[in-house]
């Protein structure tokens, strides 16, 4: 027979596998960023997220009715879409270094035809989503995503002015965004006659 203190950490394991599930599942749908600093000035965030859930969001004047009308529109409504994009990572979503702007910001967006592929895909993943279990249907969902790269460049300036935190506004449009954020080392290895050797400190 169990004691009541393994009773108590029988229950505490399945609430924290019942919190991680639920995390992971929500995971699966929602929208990520990853922010990376790289050579202490260089900004770059990937932002990778549902496209039909974007779409959704999304409001402009001449906006199709359904995604299946954007994909089935001519070049003019599929650049119309891109240029709403590439407003919507730029425009809408302001990076800062302190007060200061990310210099040189832009984006980097999948261009007409690959777009008009992924919402060709997403469309057909919606017809045959009732065939599809659904974790798998979620995974390809992921693979389908939309993925925006926007970079740019951290001022110097006057560190009472310029104070090394980041701030980026991500827009609404976006949902729930999971954030992560990197420093890459980045190192020249040198040819070695036999093998090339790499070290890494880890904490």
């Amino acid at each position: 027979m169990k004691t009541a203190k393994q009773c108590k950490l029988l229950i505490l394991l399945l609430c924290s596998l019942i919190t991680v599930n639920q995390a992971a599942a929500h995971g699966l749908s929602m929208t990520s960023a990853e922010v990376a600093l790289r050579q202490d000035k260089h900004i770059s965030l990937t932002i990778r997220t549902s496209l039909s859930n974007l779409f959704a969001r999304m409001l402009w004047p001449e906006k199709p009715a359904s995604l299946l009308h954007l994909a089935s529109g001519d070049n003019k409504t599929l650049t119309l879409f891109r240029q709403q994009l590439n407003h919507l990572f730029t425009a809408k979503m302001p990076v800062y270094s302190g007060k200061i702007s990310l210099d040189s910001q832009q984006a980097r967006l999948p261009g007409i035809q690959q777009l008009r592929k992924m919402l060709q895909k997403e469309i057909a993943g919606k017809v045959l989503k009732n065939h599809k279990g659904k974790h798998e249907h979620g995974e390809q969902d992921r693979q389908n995503y939309l993925v925006a790269y926007i970079d740019g460049f951290l001022l110097a300036g006057d560190q009472a002015d310029n104070p090394r935190e980041l701030q980026v506004q991500f827009p609404t449009e976006l949902g729930d965004i999971l954030v992560s954020y990197v420093e890459p080392k980045v190192q020249t290895l040198t040819k070695g006659k036999q093998h090339t050797f790499y070290r890494q400190l880890l904490y």
